[in-house]
C-alpha cells in the first residue's frame, strides 16, 4: 500500500443565511455551497435525456420523469430542511414552475458562492470596483450554446430562463 498523504478537508461553519421568497423569509440549507450546483450538473450530465421534439408531450413527460428526482434533490439541498415544505407551498401559491424554482435555487447557490465567509488578507472593506471584462451573461450564453450542441436543450432552457430572470432582477 502507498504512503499516506495526510489529512485534508476543513469543516465549514453552518450557514445562517436567509432569502426572501415572495412575501416570506426562508433559510438557506446550513451546508449549502457551490458544490450543490456542480454536483447537480455532474449528475445531470449522466442522465440520458434527448429531446427531439419539444412539442411532443409524451417525449417531454418522459424527460421530466427522468429529470424530476435530480431537480428535486437540487432544490432541497439549497433550502433549509425545515423550510422545504414552505418553499414548495409558496411556489404553488404563486404559480411557479420547476424551471422557475431551479433558477431561484441556482441564484441562491450563486449568491452563496459569491460571498465568502471572511475577508481575505490584504483586502479592503467595502465594495471593490472592477472593470467589466465581458458582456453580461456571456458565459451563460456560451454554456447554453454548449448544452444545445451536446443535445441537452432541457438544461439549455434552464440556463436561458436563469439569464432572463437575472436581467429582470437587474432592470
Amino acid at each position: 500500500m502507498g504512503r499516506s498523504l495526510g489529512k485534508f478537508g476543513k469543516k465549514k461553519a453552518e450557514r445562517e443565511d436567509t432569502f426572501d421568497y415572495f412575501e416570506e423569509t426562508l433559510r438557506v440549507h446550513p451546508h449549502l455551497s457551490d458544490v450543490a450546483f456542480f454536483d447537480f450538473m455532474r449528475r445531470a450530465k449522466q442522465l440520458d435525456i434527448r429531446i427531439e421534439d419539444p412539442e411532443d408531450r409524451e417525449e417531454m413527460a418522459a424527460a421530466f420523469q427522468k429529470a424530476a428526482p435530480l431537480v428535486e434533490d437540487f432544490l432541497t439541498f439549497a433550502i433549509h430542511p425545515d423550510d422545504v415544505d414552505a418553499f414548495f407551498r409558496i411556489a404553488r401559491e404563486n404559480g411557479q414552475h420547476m424551471l422557475d424554482m431551479a433558477a431561484d435555487c441556482q441564484g441562491i447557490c450563486a449568491a452563496v458562492a459569491a460571498r465568502p465567509t471572511g475577508k481575505s488578507s490584504g483586502s479592503r472593506a467595502g465594495r471593490q470596483v472592477t472593470k467589466q471584462s465581458s458582456v453580461g451573461n456571456s458565459s451563460s450564453r456560451a454554456t447554453k450554446r454548449r448544452l444545445e450542441r451536446e443535445g441537452r436543450p432541457d438544461f439549455a432552457l434552464i440556463v436561458l430562463e436563469n439569464m432572463e430572470a437575472q436581467s429582470q432582477r437587474s432592470a
